[in-house]
């Protein structure tokens, strides 16, 4: 699917954190493509999630939490910390801590 928005990380988090009630209305529900600098990847038995880092707050790392489609869950894991990454996905929400994309690809360069 192609992405109904394109922008930087940073400026989806700070929509929401911002002004959670429009940003809902905005983005939720659209494919979104971002671009950021990865900070972390976060595994599970099934899951490989890119983390973007943008605050600290009471439960630790807050930002952008991309869930890679499983096909794509060995590119995912493939990642560095601290690498530029574009990707795309499925936004769901904010969680008052973290923005939510799910079956999210990878973008070309």
């Amino acid at each position: 699917m192609d992405a109904a928005f394109s922008l930087p990380a940073k400026e989806l988090y700070t929509a929401y954190t911002t002004n959670k009630t429009e940003s809902e209305k905005k983005f939720n529900g659209k494919v979104i493509a971002l671009t950021g600098t990865l900070k972390k990847i976060e595994t599970t038995d099934s899951l490989v999630i890119a983390v973007f880092v943008f605050n600290q707050g009471v439960f630790g790392n807050e930002g952008i939490r991309c869930t890679f489609l499983p096909k794509l869950n060995d590119l995912g894991k493939k990642l560095l910390p601290d690498t530029e990454i574009k990707l795309k996905g499925f936004c769901t929400g904010f969680n008052d801590t973290d923005v939510i994309l799910e079956k999210c690809s990878m973008l070309n360069p």
